[in-house]
Parts: structure tokens; sequence; C-alpha cells
């Protein structure tokens, strides 16, 4: 906002942000753009949610795995970078707590092809783990239907934690430097 656009005569007529927030960084960065001209739209990824059943849906989709019903489901959503890594070490603690539970982890889209490196990570974690049963193939599934059948979600700054919070789950984030 400040360099590539810092001449008036290259910025938009009308500016859409997500919150309140990103309006205040832009009316900061350009102080003579009129607050009518910054719109707030919201987060339209999120709007998929609006009429959402998740209790609905994670009795279906618990149904077409078979799950007990009693038994946590925790969910790790990787980022690309690292991702991995930090499943080894989600493997490691759920391996210590020693509770019966599903796990299933999901890479993101990219991970394979941007971060080939962290590929063997994520299968040695795999077959590192002893905290449950293992759910390895989820690929019928939307994230949505994941988001909404887990109990406990894990994610690396990811969106994933604001689709787990729109839907009320309990979230941990797993950040790295």
């Amino acid at each position: 906002l400040l360099t590539d656009w810092s001449e008036s005569r290259f910025r938009p007529d009308i500016v859409c942000v997500n919150d309140q927030v990103g309006a205040d960084i832009t009316h900061k960065a350009w102080p003579d753009i009129s607050m009518d001209n910054i719109k707030i739209t919201g987060y339209p990824s999120l709007d998929k949610y609006k009429y959402y059943n998740a209790v609905d849906i994670a009795a279906k989709t618990r149904q077409i795995f078979n799950l007990e019903p009693a038994k946590p489901i925790v969910l790790y959503c990787g980022q690309v970078g690292r991702a991995g890594e930090a499943l080894q070490e989600v493997v490691a603690v759920l391996n210590e707590l020693k509770r019966d539970i599903y796990f299933i982890s999901r890479q993101h889209p990219r991970m394979a092809t941007d971060a080939p490196d962290q590929m063997s990570f994520w299968q040695a974690a795999l077959d590192d783990f002893r905290g449950g049963i293992l759910i390895r193939d989820t690929s019928a599934f939307e994230t949505a239907s994941l988001l909404a059948l887990a109990d406990v979600v894990l994610a690396m700054y990811s969106t994933i934690l604001i689709e787990a919070a729109v839907l009320r789950k309990q979230s941990i984030a797993v950040l790295y430097p």
C-alpha cells in the first residue's frame, strides 16, 4: 500500500477489505481516500457456514467412517513449510498422552509440490502414531466436513483455525518461528 501505489493516480477508486482493521490500515496508508470508498465485505470464504449444519454433517461423517460416538476426534491440518516436522511433534505429544482418540491428518493441497522435503517427515509421523486410531484416507471428504467432525482442531497459522472458530471448535495453533 505504501510503495507500489504511493501515487494516488495509481490507486483504485474503491478498496474492498475484510474488516474494520483492514479499513483502518488502508486509511492510515492512504489518508486522502474517503472512508466511503473503503468497503468492508467480510470474509466471503466463510459465507458457506451461514446455513451449514455442522451437527448433522458431523453425525453423517462419523457414520460413514463408522466411528464410536464417545471417542474424541483430533484433526491436524498442516501448512506447507515445516508441516511434516510439526506433525511429528503433534504425534509425539498425542502418543505421550496415551488417550484413545481418532486422529486425522490433512495435508495442505500444495505441500507435496511446494515442500516435498516435508513428505518423509509426514509419513514417518503417521507411522509412529500410537495414540489411538489413525484415519488415513479422508480424500473423499471436504475439509469443512472434517472440521465439523473434529472435537479438537490443530493447525499451523491457517485459515483452518478461523473456520474452526466459526464452527465453535476447540483449536490449537502450532506455530514455528
